[in-house]
């Protein structure tokens, strides 16, 4: 009867420290002074780990180390950020929005962010606010082709035909060199404006 509590009790350990170990490979009892440097050397372990979870599409697995990376100060930015990242390839929307709302409320012309937030709009019903951001950011960044093409499928989504063909005509006119882009837009406008002027290499 002994054997077997003292196995039930082992069991109950070993699945309560699986989340630790998954992030953290071991541990041991600090010598005073130095709790401040494990911690560290564990949130970085951790992030590290979170970025294979993340890479391997282990989304869930990626967010629980992110949690633990964010412990660690010069991390906390960082792993955030990622965690709202990996919430919005899952589909967890809400979640993906209050994460980005939350870094913008600190950093509030952070131009990854507000992309990552018109990200999350555009695939959760909400294009209208998508394409505030994306008009937003191609008027401040006008050469970032990136931000252009985005803003020219939200108009496209939100059935903005005539404003999608003129940006599209500037989107050529301002980035010749991105072909694919190119012809993916023009795929998805009606004629003249969406399939002329196109070249094949």
């Amino acid at each position: 009867m002994q054997k077997r509590k003292l196995l039930a009790v082992a069991f109950f350990i070993s699945i309560n420290t699986m989340y630790f170990y998954s992030c953290i490979s071991s541990g041991h009892l600090a010598p005073a002074g130095e709790e401040t440097i494990i911690m560290q050397n564990e949130a970085i372990e951790a992030f590290s780990a979170a970025q294979k979870y993340e890479a391997s599409k282990k989304y869930q697995a990626a967010i629980s180390c992110y949690e633990k990376a964010m412990e660690y100060d010069k991390l906390y930015d960082s792993a955030h950020y990622k965690i709202g990242r990996c919430y919005a390839l899952i589909g967890e929307w809400k979640k993906a929005e209050y994460i980005f709302s939350e870094i913008l409320l600190k950093d509030a012309d952070n131009a990854s962010i507000k992309d990552s937030l018109g990200y999350v709009y555009a695939n959760s019903g909400r294009s209208e606010k998508a394409e505030e951001i994306y008009k937003s950011l191609t008027e401040k960044y006008p050469f970032n082709a990136d931000f252009s093409y985005k803003y020219i499928k939200i108009l496209i989504q939100n059935d903005k035909i005539a404003e999608a063909s003129q940006a599209f005509y500037t989107f050529k006119e301002t980035f010749p060199r991105n072909k694919e882009e190119i012809k993916s837009l023009a795929l998805l406008l009606p004629e003249p404006q969406g399939n002329s002027d196109i070249s094949e290499d």
